[in-house]
Protein backbone atom coordinates (compact mmCIF):
# COMPACT_ATOMS: atom_id res chain seq x y z
CA UNK A 1 0.00 0.00 0.00
CA UNK A 2 1.23 3.45 -0.83
CA UNK A 3 2.00 5.87 1.92
CA UNK A 4 -0.05 9.06 2.00
CA UNK A 5 3.08 11.09 1.34
CA UNK A 6 3.39 9.50 -2.11
CA UNK A 7 -0.21 10.32 -3.09
CA UNK A 8 -0.87 13.49 -4.97
CA UNK A 9 -3.76 15.46 -3.48
CA UNK A 10 -5.08 16.09 -6.96
CA UNK A 11 -4.72 12.48 -8.10
CA UNK A 12 -8.16 11.13 -9.13
CA UNK A 13 -9.31 7.69 -8.08
CA UNK A 14 -12.21 5.60 -9.31
CA UNK A 15 -15.62 6.55 -8.01
CA UNK A 16 -16.81 4.70 -4.98
CA UNK A 17 -20.16 3.27 -6.04
CA UNK A 18 -22.44 1.23 -3.84
CA UNK A 19 -20.59 -2.06 -4.10
CA UNK A 20 -22.32 -4.64 -6.26
CA UNK A 21 -22.20 -7.18 -3.45
CA UNK A 22 -24.22 -4.87 -1.21
CA UNK A 23 -26.82 -4.34 -3.91
CA UNK A 24 -27.09 -8.07 -4.48
CA UNK A 25 -27.37 -8.71 -0.74
CA UNK A 26 -30.16 -6.14 -0.46
CA UNK A 27 -31.93 -7.87 -3.35
CA UNK A 28 -31.54 -11.23 -1.60
CA UNK A 29 -33.03 -9.79 1.61
CA UNK A 30 -36.05 -8.53 -0.31
CA UNK A 31 -36.65 -11.87 -2.05
CA UNK A 32 -35.67 -14.59 0.40
CA UNK A 33 -37.64 -16.40 3.04
CA UNK A 34 -34.62 -18.54 3.94
CA UNK A 35 -33.06 -17.60 7.30
CA UNK A 36 -29.56 -18.70 6.25
CA UNK A 37 -29.68 -16.54 3.11
CA UNK A 38 -31.05 -13.64 5.15
CA UNK A 39 -28.29 -13.98 7.74
CA UNK A 40 -25.56 -14.18 5.07
CA UNK A 41 -26.97 -11.16 3.22
CA UNK A 42 -27.06 -9.10 6.42
CA UNK A 43 -23.46 -10.10 7.18
CA UNK A 44 -22.38 -9.19 3.64
CA UNK A 45 -24.06 -5.78 3.86
CA UNK A 46 -22.49 -5.04 7.27
CA UNK A 47 -18.99 -6.16 6.25
CA UNK A 48 -18.95 -4.48 2.84
CA UNK A 49 -20.32 -1.21 4.21
CA UNK A 50 -17.59 -1.25 6.86
CA UNK A 51 -14.89 -1.67 4.20
CA UNK A 52 -16.44 1.00 1.99
CA UNK A 53 -16.59 3.42 4.93
CA UNK A 54 -12.90 2.79 5.66
CA UNK A 55 -12.01 3.52 2.04
CA UNK A 56 -14.04 6.74 2.12
CA UNK A 57 -12.36 7.78 5.37
CA UNK A 58 -8.91 7.25 3.82
CA UNK A 59 -9.88 9.22 0.73
CA UNK A 60 -11.03 12.06 2.97
CA UNK A 61 -7.87 11.86 5.09
CA UNK A 62 -5.65 11.98 2.01
CA UNK A 63 -7.84 14.67 0.41
CA UNK A 64 -8.39 12.54 -2.68
CA UNK A 65 -11.57 13.10 -4.66
CA UNK A 66 -13.14 10.01 -6.26
CA UNK A 67 -13.54 10.36 -10.00
CA UNK A 68 -15.16 8.10 -12.56
CA UNK A 69 -12.96 6.29 -15.03
CA UNK A 70 -13.50 3.81 -17.84
CA UNK A 71 -12.60 1.03 -15.40
CA UNK A 72 -15.08 2.12 -12.71
CA UNK A 73 -17.84 2.52 -15.32
CA UNK A 74 -17.13 -0.96 -16.69
CA UNK A 75 -17.15 -2.51 -13.19
CA UNK A 76 -20.41 -0.73 -12.36
CA UNK A 77 -21.99 -1.81 -15.66
CA UNK A 78 -20.93 -5.45 -15.17
CA UNK A 79 -22.27 -5.40 -11.61
CA UNK A 80 -25.61 -4.09 -12.85
CA UNK A 81 -25.89 -6.94 -15.36
CA UNK A 82 -25.02 -9.48 -12.65
CA UNK A 83 -27.60 -7.98 -10.29
CA UNK A 84 -30.28 -8.25 -12.98
CA UNK A 85 -29.37 -11.92 -13.50
CA UNK A 86 -29.43 -12.50 -9.75
CA UNK A 87 -32.89 -10.89 -9.50
CA UNK A 88 -34.22 -13.25 -12.17
CA UNK A 89 -32.61 -16.26 -10.51
CA UNK A 90 -33.85 -15.31 -7.04
CA UNK A 91 -37.33 -14.72 -8.45
CA UNK A 92 -37.29 -18.13 -10.09
CA UNK A 93 -36.14 -19.89 -6.89
CA UNK A 94 -38.72 -18.01 -4.81
CA UNK A 95 -41.47 -19.09 -7.20
CA UNK A 96 -40.11 -22.65 -7.28
CA UNK A 97 -40.05 -22.86 -3.47
CA UNK A 98 -43.71 -21.79 -3.40
CA UNK A 99 -44.66 -24.42 -5.99
CA UNK A 100 -45.40 -21.83 -8.68
CA UNK A 101 -42.92 -23.26 -11.20
CA UNK A 102 -42.89 -26.67 -12.76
Amino acid sequence: MRSSSRLSHSRPVDSVHLPADIGTAILALKKTENKAVESFAEEMIRDHLAVNNKVLALLHKWKVTPEESDTSRMIYQNATVKQERAAKTLGFYAALSKGKVG
